[in-house]
């Protein structure tokens, strides 16, 4: 069974979720009209309050904040207590555990891209194995920025135009069909971390279907 992607336009539940690093106020724009909308700061990223003023005066937003409060002033109404953890990874584990994950159609992430390398790809690690709490039926879209949209395991589909890159982190039997350049005839073999998904070009609506989950990294 395909899960149709929604467009961002449509009406829907979103989770915004606010690290420390650096982003375009630019990506906020599209959201200025939700009004069905949680708002989370992952420790520094609270120093990014005030890109917010206006959608939380517009809807009443109380936001929430994770992580051990080290890199904040703002007090953590959700205190991390255990170090072997990231405050990300506390957040995502939170999710999982409370079952709110189930509850947004939409998770956006911002800031959590840029410096430290080790961080961006241990963040993104953390990432792929959010996606394990998913599967094609219930799964909500799940971005980092405009950059990078997450997908579990299954068949999905989205909506891609220009250059873009596919990648999972385990070994995977992988298919892709629609409108890009490049598809596969029959399922292929996809190594973590693989050059075999670098730079193809979406025209529109393309099928994925993944036996691990997988990102898609675009470039526009």
């Amino acid at each position: 069974m395909t899960k149709k992607q929604k467009h961002l336009e449509t009406k829907h539940s979103i989770c915004i979720v606010v690290g420390p690093m650096p982003f375009s106020k630019k990506i906020l724009t599209r959201y200025q009209k939700e009004s069905d909308l949680d708002l989370v700061f992952i420790d520094g990223g609270a120093k990014h309050l005030q890109k917010f003023a206006r959608l939380i005066k517009k809807n009443g937003i109380s936001p929430q904040y994770f992580g051990d409060g080290d890199s904040s002033n703002k007090v953590m109404n959700h205190k991390k207590r255990d170090q072997n953890l990231s405050d990300l990874a506390y957040f995502l584990k939170n999710a999982v555990l409370k079952k709110n994950l189930h509850k947004y159609e939409h998770y956006l992430f911002l800031g959590f891209l840029g410096g430290r390398m080790d961080h961006e790809l241990i963040n993104i690690g953390e990432f792929f194995r959010f996606m394990k709490s998913f599967n094609a039926k219930t799964t909500p879209r799940v971005f980092i920025e405009d950059k990078i949209e997450f997908f579990p395991k299954g068949l999905m589909e989205t909506n891609v135009m220009g250059t873009f890159s596919v990648t999972t982190l385990e070994k995977s039997k992988f298919k892709i069909s629609g409108q890009c350049l490049y598809k596969t005839k029959s399922p292929i073999t996809l190594q973590g971390l693989s050059s075999r998904g670098l730079s193809n070009t979406g025209k529109g609506v393309i099928k994925i279907e993944s036996t691990a989950p997988l990102a898609i990294f675009k470039n526009n």
